[in-house]
């Protein structure tokens, strides 16, 4: 076990020990009569700041690579903020282009709303209703239905 004193007075008093973990790294924090954990960027960023960090701020990874704690990686952000970004994130990621079988536009959708969702439609994805109408249309009348 890696120990070392604290060399800041935001943890005076405390032996650290970490960080631990090859992902989300974690370090121990010990004094005589109080133990804790914390993770390491949070850790990094409190003393880079020079105090604790409250209940209100949270240690957000600016390039979202939990693995790199540098600290030019790391911001303060309100709990709010973090979830605004994280939900950015996610529909960013969420997004996917697709080409319009009927008119050969490309076109952007959520992937929840196309024929990619699991369990979907067989029937291609189109970029508008009247497109859809178009090449649903075309398929019955080469299949002979009316």
């Amino acid at each position: 076990m890696k120990a070392t004193r604290a060399k800041s007075s935001v943890y005076d008093g405390y032996t650290v020990y970490g960080p631990y973990g090859s992902k989300r790294k974690i370090v121990v924090l010990v004094s005589p009569g109080h133990r804790t954990t914390m993770s390491y960027a949070r850790y990094l960023m409190s003393l880079h700041v020079g105090r604790e960090l409250t209940d209100d701020e949270e240690v957000d990874h600016v390039d979202d690579d939990y693995t790199n704690d540098v600290i030019e990686n790391l911001q303060i952000l309100t709990p709010e903020q973090n979830r605004e970004k994280q939900n950015r994130l996610r529909l960013q990621r969420s997004l996917v282009t697709l080409t319009c079988p009927e008119c050969r536009r490309e076109f952007t959708r959520p992937r929840r709303d196309t024929n990619l969702r699991p369990g979907g439609p067989e029937s291609p994805s189109c970029c508008s209703r009247s497109c859809s109408v178009s090449y649903h249309n075309k398929r019955r009348s080469r299949r002979g239905v009316a």
